[in-house]
């Protein structure tokens, strides 16, 4: 069976904030990266386990990059998803997706570097459903036939997860300490506003998303795609509205019958209500 692995880096087990961590010149980057790219590989080991016979697509999501293509286990393909439009080389070939490294939706209370985008999103929704990194492709997914198994990351991206799919196995690497949403402040005071967090040891961590990785392919065989069943999505048509901080109009975007098609669509400023 063929897999699709979307990873971000925020969501790793040691990447403990913004400025640090997570950008192309952040002090501690290349460090992040080997984090994330072993979690990455953590996963990879345990479908390879119980799938012996499976093909694993290895997806860089994060903006300045997440995963060593050198340290990457050498059975996974890479791809780079820079230019590609969602849901980022997804297709219907593939026989389910996964995420590690994920965190939660702008927000998301008791989360760690919840963000959707970027730090300057308040929220982002598609018709009702308040979306996310995750949420959009998980949709897409959907929409292709594709089954969402498993994601590693941040507890409250594991809530997140198992909201739209009950039946997905999560594993949780930290947590978030702060309770509320920070929706009142500026970009630069929210990039540093949820980062107070705990976090279980790398080892620990990339054991747990094996064993989870293992039991998601496990159940995907035993159980069939039904297990996975996703709940509460948004149906056609589609409006996909996104809030920004410091601005009070509304990015839209539309599409009559396709959510693909609506998080691609062009999109413009309409007033707030």
């Amino acid at each position: 069976m063929k897999y699709f692995i979307v990873t971000d880096i925020e969501g790793t087990s040691g990447v403990l904030d913004a400025p640090h961590w997570i950008y192309e010149h952040s002090q501690y980057k290349d460090k992040a990266i080997r984090l994330m790219t072993l979690e990455l590989n953590a996963v990879i080991e345990g479908i390879y386990e119980a799938d012996p016979d499976a093909e694993v697509t290895a997806v860089d999501g994060h903006g300045s990059g997440a995963i060593d293509t050198e340290l990457l286990d050498e059975r996974a393909l890479y791809l780079n998803m820079r230019g590609l439009k969602r849901p980022f080389g997804l297709t219907a070939d593939y026989d389910a997706a996964m995420w590690v490294g994920q965190h939660a939706r702008a927000g998301a209370k008791f989360a760690h570097l919840a963000h959707t985008g970027s730090f300057n999103v308040v929220y982002k929704k598609i018709n009702d459903y308040i979306s996310s990194e995750f949420g959009d492709v998980a949709l897409c997914a959907e929409e292709l036939g594709v089954p969402v198994i498993f994601g590693g990351g941040d507890e409250a991206f594991g809530e997140e997860m198992h909201e739209l799919v009950p039946g997905a196995v999560t594993v949780a690497v930290k947590r978030g300490l702060q309770e509320n949403d920070g929706a009142g402040l500026t970009t630069e005071q929210y990039e540093n506003y949820n980062v107070a967090s705990i976090h279980i040891h790398p080892n620990k961590a990339r054991a747990l998303l094996k064993e989870g990785a293992y039991n998601a392919v496990m159940k995907l065989k035993t159980e069939g795609k039904e297990s996975f069943k996703m709940v509460n999505a948004p149906k056609a048509p589609y409006a996909v509205t996104m809030k920004f901080r410091g601005n009070e109009d509304i990015l839209e975007a539309r599409d009559d019958t396709s959510v693909i098609k609506a998080l691609n669509a062009p999109a413009k400023w309409i007033k707030s209500e």
